[in-house]
């Protein structure tokens, strides 16, 4: 048998096997192809290939006399060119005596996915007060560095949606990043970086590129670019092709309510923020 036999540049294999027939090989020879490696951005044919080879001596000649192909343990005929097209096809041809078995594979191409990235600002003293007029930047790494693809701002429900329908054309991981450039009425502006990394996968089942809800990354980091561990303000849900982050902003006190508060308490007032 072989391995590792790859098609060419045309999506040929020019010889598989060449064999001579013997007097000692007048049975049935077998043979089993399987497709180990897609071409890329193609879906893998998983069925196995039969091949079942008879011959015969003929005016002296030892020939090919019957060649039956199975896709699997469906048998197929020889130059079918019905409708719908058969994944697997095959014809064969004689010249001098030889036979040529040639078998075409059609392996489906992976389809274009998309999905969506949107975020949700809420104060921080209470979760279920959205924050309208939050400015948001969306950067996109390419080739090493960020590439601004859009502003956008929340809603009245607290709501702004970074990437619509976002196109998935292969299996690179995409990385993206999201800074706040304008507060809230009345809210602490995030000077810090959100960073998203979107790997992708193949579903199976509906051939096409999808993202890979268990492996998509949320890293947050604060103004000197340092990773926020603990008590971040940024969360992360994935559900149905949508990443949904959720960013709590702290309120904005007014600072001369503060020092008559802190005044009377005797306690000398912090700056601003």
């Amino acid at each position: 048998y072989k391995t590792n036999v790859k098609t060419d540049a045309n999506g040929e294999i020019k010889s598989i096997i060449s064999k001579t027939i013997t007097f000692n090989s007048l049975e049935k020879d077998y043979y089993k192809i399987l497709e180990t490696v897609a071409p890329e951005g193609h879906m893998l044919y998983t069925n196995c290939i039969y091949v079942e080879v008879t011959k015969k001596l003929e005016n002296g000649t030892y020939v090919v006399n019957e060649v039956n192909v199975y896709d699997g343990s469906t048998k197929l005929k020889c130059n079918d060119n019905s409708k719908p097209v058969k994944p697997v096809k095959y014809e064969t041809s004689k010249s001098n005596g030889n036979t040529t078995i040639t078998l075409t594979v059609k392996d489906p191409k992976i389809k274009d996915g998309n999905f969506n990235l949107k975020l949700n600002k809420v104060s921080s003293i209470n979760s279920s007060d959205p924050l309208s007029g939050a400015v948001f930047k969306i950067e996109k790494k390419e080739n090493g560095n960020w590439k601004q693809i859009k502003f956008t701002t929340t809603n009245s429900n607290g709501e702004c949606t970074l990437l619509n329908n976002e196109k998935i054309t292969n299996l690179n991981d995409d990385e993206y990043k999201i800074t706040e450039t304008t507060a809230p009425y009345g809210f602490v502006k995030f000077d810090g970086s959100i960073e998203v990394k979107v790997p992708k996968k193949v579903d199976m089942t509906e051939g096409k590129y999808v993202i890979d809800n268990d492996k998509i990354t949320l890293t947050v980091k604060d103004k000197n670019g340092n990773k926020i561990t603990r008590n971040s303000p940024v969360s992360m849900d994935t559900k149905d092709g949508t990443i949904t982050l959720k960013m709590k902003n702290e309120p904005q006190y007014d600072l001369a309510l503060r020092k008559f508060i802190t005044s009377i308490n005797g306690i000398a007032p912090k700056e601003s923020r």
